[in-house]
């Protein structure tokens, strides 16, 4: 973590460290905006604040609901034989 201004910021190694993800997962989460960009210092070293921090963790851990229509690799448990033909 940095100091910087009397602001706490983390690392890209510290968030991806905290999340367990790997670094092209990160980048591809804030390019798909479902994380925060964080900051840049001297256009260079990637830094997230406190509650950047927070929400990436969030994202990272969260747990959707299956759409079962929506995922056509989840099994049918309602027919009873496995035959996934209609």
């Amino acid at each position: 973590m940095r100091r910087i201004d009397g602001v706490d910021y983390f690392t890209v190694a510290e968030v991806l460290e905290a999340a367990t993800v790997h670094r092209q997962t990160l980048y591809r989460w804030r390019k798909e905006g479902c994380v925060p960009q964080g900051h840049r210092l001297r256009g260079k070293t990637l830094l997230f604040t406190q509650s950047e921090f927070d929400a990436i963790l969030a994202y990272a851990t969260r747990i959707d609901p299956v759409d079962p229509v929506a995922d056509p690799n989840q099994p049918d448990l309602f027919r009873s034989n496995g035959d996934r033909s209609p």
